[in-house]
């Protein structure tokens, strides 16, 4: 008997001995994971309305002679700053003195048939009334002094004309701008109202396509952050398309650029400040997605909870979120090693 006793103690030792040693390993295979925290509270983060755009020039004007004509001097370079009134290119001369001169003597001859048959017509007046002329006569004279004074006043209009053809013989820049480009070399032939010389104005603005939800925010005035190539500079929105472009569905917006010397044709990021927006903001980095849903690991009596987000808004490196509450605490590190309940130790 006393040997079957000893035997069922030996039993329940054994057993005892096997169920610690089962809570132990258990123990030890549930891994503390260290991930670092932020309290979440309420602020107000400025929003901005990113863009993309191209540079370019308010304005280019294409500079061209009034007449056909050779030219005989280019005083600009590509790249070149001008000034109003400065001079850009210069026709030859010679035929066009030639045309005034000739325009000129045909006025003059003009201007004397004119007056003779003017005075003739006014002696002729005078004996009609007196019944020395008929009226045939007096008909006859006055329509000739009609058409001799309409040919002086067309003779007069072309000689205004071939004047103005030779002042305008040298083309002067209207505002202060850039020589974008040189169309025609001295010694070339030109014919009129083809350019010849484009200049584009100092001024630079940048082309963004603005979509219809953000047209609220988005007005003509409204200030905006430039980036270049990583040079900063201040703008303003100067014009708003009424109607969006065909393709894109997007409003075209010009912004002007304040300061800087940029190339045109560059790149530029447009930032437009609309203010700022109160709520519950979290690190971007915080967030997880898996299968199109965004999450984070909120963290309560050091055990991580899975938490779906619904993302209200996004500001650079944060999301504004509307289901975390002040005072809640997320994780933004380590979180990508967590699962839903893990155990977790804070760091710092």
């Amino acid at each position: 008997m006393k040997k079957y006793i000893s035997l069922l103690v030996i039993i329940l030792i054994l057993l005892g001995a096997a169920g610690c040693s089962k809570t132990g390993t258990e123990a030890s295979n549930e891994q503390i994971r260290a991930v670092k925290v932020q309290r979440v509270e309420t602020s107000e983060k400025p929003v901005k309305l990113n863009y993309i755009g191209t540079l370019d020039a308010k304005e280019t004007i294409g500079y061209s002679f009034k007449t056909a004509g050779q030219i005989s001097h280019v005083y600009v370079e590509k790249g070149e700053r001008v000034k109003r009134g400065d001079r850009l290119a210069e026709l030859k001369q010679g035929d066009l003195d030639f045309q005034a001169e000739t325009a000129r003597l045909t006025m003059i001859k003009a201007e004397d048939s004119a007056s003779y048959l003017r005075a003739n017509l006014e002696r002729t007046q005078a004996l009609y009334q007196e019944g020395a002329v008929s009226t045939d006569q007096y008909e006859q004279l006055k329509l000739q002094a009609n058409i001799a004074e309409n040919s002086f006043m067309a003779a007069k209009a072309n000689y205004e004309y071939q004047t103005s053809l030779q002042q305008d013989a040298t083309i002067r820049a209207e505002q202060d701008g850039i020589v974008a480009a040189i169309v025609s070399d001295e010694n070339e032939r030109v014919s009129p109202y083809v350019p010849v010389i484009q200049v584009r104005s100092i001024e630079e603005v940048i082309k963004i396509g603005i979509p219809q939800q953000d047209l609220e925010h988005s007005k003509v005035g409204s200030p905006a952050e430039i980036d270049i190539d990583s040079k900063k500079a201040a703008g303003r929105i100067t014009s708003l398309a009424e109607a969006p472009d065909a393709a894109t569905r997007t409003y075209e917006a010009q912004v002007a650029v304040k300061g800087g010397d940029f190339k045109i044709g560059s790149i530029a990021r447009v930032a437009i400040d609309i203010g700022g927006d109160e709520g519950i903001w979290i690190p971007l980095a915080a967030v997880l997605s898996d299968g199109g849903e965004d999450y984070v690991y909120t963290i309560k009596d050091k055990h991580a909870i899975k938490r779906t987000l619904e993302i209200i808004n996004q500001a650079e490196n944060k999301v504004k979120v509307a289901n975390i509450k002040p005072g809640e605490y997320v994780a933004v590190s380590g979180m990508k090693n967590l699962d839903d309940g893990a155990r977790i130790k804070l760091v710092k």
